[in-house]
Protein backbone atom coordinates (compact mmCIF):
# COMPACT_ATOMS: atom_id res chain seq x y z
CA UNK A 1 0.00 0.00 0.00
CA UNK A 2 2.85 2.37 0.86
CA UNK A 3 4.51 1.83 -2.54
CA UNK A 4 1.30 2.74 -4.40
CA UNK A 5 0.94 5.99 -2.44
CA UNK A 6 4.59 6.84 -3.06
CA UNK A 7 4.15 6.24 -6.81
CA UNK A 8 1.00 8.39 -6.88
CA UNK A 9 2.75 11.18 -4.94
CA UNK A 10 5.76 11.06 -7.26
CA UNK A 11 3.45 11.16 -10.28
CA UNK A 12 1.68 14.23 -8.91
CA UNK A 13 5.03 15.90 -8.24
CA UNK A 14 6.21 15.17 -11.78
CA UNK A 15 3.01 16.60 -13.31
CA UNK A 16 3.10 19.74 -11.17
CA UNK A 17 6.81 20.21 -11.92
CA UNK A 18 6.14 19.98 -15.65
CA UNK A 19 3.35 22.55 -15.35
CA UNK A 20 5.62 24.86 -13.34
CA UNK A 21 8.50 24.59 -15.82
CA UNK A 22 6.11 25.26 -18.70
CA UNK A 23 4.78 28.36 -16.91
CA UNK A 24 8.30 29.67 -16.26
CA UNK A 25 9.23 29.20 -19.93
CA UNK A 26 6.01 30.95 -21.02
CA UNK A 27 6.72 33.91 -18.72
CA UNK A 28 10.26 34.24 -20.07
CA UNK A 29 9.04 34.14 -23.68
CA UNK A 30 6.30 36.70 -22.99
CA UNK A 31 8.86 38.98 -21.33
CA UNK A 32 11.01 39.06 -24.46
CA UNK A 33 8.24 39.28 -27.08
CA UNK A 34 5.91 41.74 -25.37
CA UNK A 35 5.18 45.03 -27.05
CA UNK A 36 6.73 47.91 -25.14
CA UNK A 37 4.60 51.02 -25.55
CA UNK A 38 5.23 52.84 -22.29
CA UNK A 39 2.96 55.84 -21.96
CA UNK A 40 1.03 55.01 -25.10
CA UNK A 41 -2.48 53.75 -25.50
CA UNK A 42 -3.44 50.65 -27.37
CA UNK A 43 -6.88 49.54 -28.46
CA UNK A 44 -8.32 46.21 -29.44
CA UNK A 45 -11.50 46.64 -31.48
CA UNK A 46 -13.85 43.65 -31.63
CA UNK A 47 -16.61 44.18 -34.21
CA UNK A 48 -19.58 42.13 -33.03
CA UNK A 49 -22.67 41.62 -35.15
CA UNK A 50 -26.04 39.95 -34.90
CA UNK A 51 -26.18 36.53 -33.18
CA UNK A 52 -22.49 36.55 -32.28
CA UNK A 53 -22.54 33.35 -30.22
CA UNK A 54 -18.84 33.48 -29.32
CA UNK A 55 -18.89 37.12 -28.17
CA UNK A 56 -18.15 36.27 -24.54
CA UNK A 57 -15.27 33.99 -25.48
CA UNK A 58 -13.76 36.60 -27.83
CA UNK A 59 -14.00 39.40 -25.26
CA UNK A 60 -12.62 37.33 -22.38
CA UNK A 61 -9.76 36.07 -24.59
CA UNK A 62 -8.89 39.66 -25.52
CA UNK A 63 -9.06 40.68 -21.85
CA UNK A 64 -6.74 37.83 -20.88
CA UNK A 65 -4.31 38.86 -23.61
CA UNK A 66 -4.35 42.46 -22.38
CA UNK A 67 -3.71 41.34 -18.80
CA UNK A 68 -0.79 39.13 -19.80
CA UNK A 69 0.79 41.52 -22.29
CA UNK A 70 1.87 44.07 -19.66
CA UNK A 71 2.87 46.67 -22.24
CA UNK A 72 3.05 49.47 -19.69
CA UNK A 73 0.50 51.72 -21.39
CA UNK A 74 -3.24 51.97 -21.04
CA UNK A 75 -5.09 49.32 -22.98
CA UNK A 76 -8.75 49.29 -23.93
CA UNK A 77 -10.93 46.66 -25.56
CA UNK A 78 -13.73 48.18 -27.62
CA UNK A 79 -16.74 46.00 -28.38
CA UNK A 80 -18.02 47.65 -31.55
CA UNK A 81 -21.76 47.24 -32.08
CA UNK A 82 -22.11 46.19 -35.72
CA UNK A 83 -25.78 45.30 -35.46
CA UNK A 84 -25.68 43.33 -32.20
CA UNK A 85 -28.87 41.72 -31.03
CA UNK A 86 -30.10 42.40 -27.47
CA UNK A 87 -28.59 39.19 -26.08
CA UNK A 88 -25.11 39.92 -27.46
CA UNK A 89 -25.24 43.51 -26.20
CA UNK A 90 -26.29 42.31 -22.72
CA UNK A 91 -23.34 39.88 -22.66
CA UNK A 92 -20.95 42.65 -23.71
CA UNK A 93 -22.26 45.04 -21.09
CA UNK A 94 -21.99 42.42 -18.33
CA UNK A 95 -18.39 41.69 -19.29
CA UNK A 96 -17.68 45.44 -19.41
CA UNK A 97 -18.90 45.59 -15.81
CA UNK A 98 -16.43 42.82 -14.89
CA UNK A 99 -13.43 44.30 -16.72
CA UNK A 100 -12.64 48.01 -16.52
CA UNK A 101 -10.68 47.83 -19.79
CA UNK A 102 -13.76 46.77 -21.82
CA UNK A 103 -16.04 49.38 -23.40
CA UNK A 104 -19.13 48.86 -25.56
CA UNK A 105 -19.60 51.46 -28.32
CA UNK A 106 -22.05 51.85 -31.15
CA UNK A 107 -20.72 52.76 -34.59
CA UNK A 108 -21.78 56.37 -34.09
CA UNK A 109 -20.04 56.60 -30.71
CA UNK A 110 -16.94 54.98 -32.21
CA UNK A 111 -16.84 57.47 -35.09
CA UNK A 112 -17.18 60.41 -32.68
CA UNK A 113 -14.62 59.08 -30.21
CA UNK A 114 -11.22 60.67 -30.01
CA UNK A 115 -8.47 58.10 -29.51
CA UNK A 116 -5.61 60.41 -28.70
Amino acid sequence: MGDILRIIAEGIIVVLSAIGITEIIRCIILFFVRVRTKGDYSYIVLPLGKNCEDAEQRIRAAAARVKWSDSGGAQTIICLDCGMDDETRTVCEKIADDYSMVTVLSREEFERASFT
